[in-house]
């Protein structure tokens, strides 16, 4: 029974989002966010007695809120029984997990959220590639809580934005300093030209 964010998986979480209640009843939207919240089909929840599919529209209620960042993440996380290791900083990647997260990233899309884990989420004591990618994105969209993939995705981002900003300050300053220099050697240069003249 899916009652909030912490139980709502990510693969539950993007069905609900692919939903397309273009011209559906409000009653239809209901009772189609009990049948995936539930595994059950729509027929099974028009087919509930009264009092049961009132008792899962009121548990389904958590969804007219945002799942919320936490400040907090986890280095490491069980899921499906199985270990992974979490990487919190973009200078542990390697260079083709890079590319890889920014490929994702790139498409703009929700669906590809559990591709964009699967690029910090990574079985404990493999490195990133060892092990098939599509069995960590299927893990995930299965196993990993909704609340907790929301939390990695700000967090890891915030930290790619600051380090990006950082990467890009150095290089302005970098770039002064050389301007600076080069600014310094043409004066030098000129007056040398201006002594040869004089001479």
């Amino acid at each position: 029974m899916i009652d909030s964010y912490d139980k709502l998986t990510v693969g539950k979480f993007l069905e609900l989002r692919a939903m397309d209640i273009t011209g559906m009843e409000e009653i239809d939207i209901q009772v189609n966010i009990i049948a995936i919240l539930n595994d059950m089909d729509e027929e099974e929840v028009i087919n509930l007695p009264l009092p049961e599919y009132q008792k899962l529209a009121k548990q389904s209620a958590f969804l007219t809120t945002q799942p919320t960042p936490q400040n907090k993440i986890p280095k490491i996380l069980k899921l499906d029984g199985k270990q992974y290791d979490v990487i919190t900083d973009v200078r542990d990647m390697t260079a083709g997990q890079y590319i890889d997260y920014q490929t994702y990233i790139g498409y703009k899309e929700e669906k590809y959220l559990p591709h964009i884990l699967s690029c910090i989420i990574i079985p404990k004591g493999e490195k990133y590639g060892q092990t098939d990618i599509m069995t960590t994105i299927k893990t995930i969209e299965e196993y990993l809580p909704i609340s907790v993939a929301v939390s990695l995705s700000a967090f890891f981002l915030k930290r790619w934005q600051s380090l990006t900003k950082a990467t890009l300050t150095y290089l302005i300053l970098k770039m002064k300093m050389m301007m600076s220099k080069e600014k310094n050697m043409r004066a030098k240069v000129q007056m040398r030209q201006a002594v040869r003249r004089m001479t």
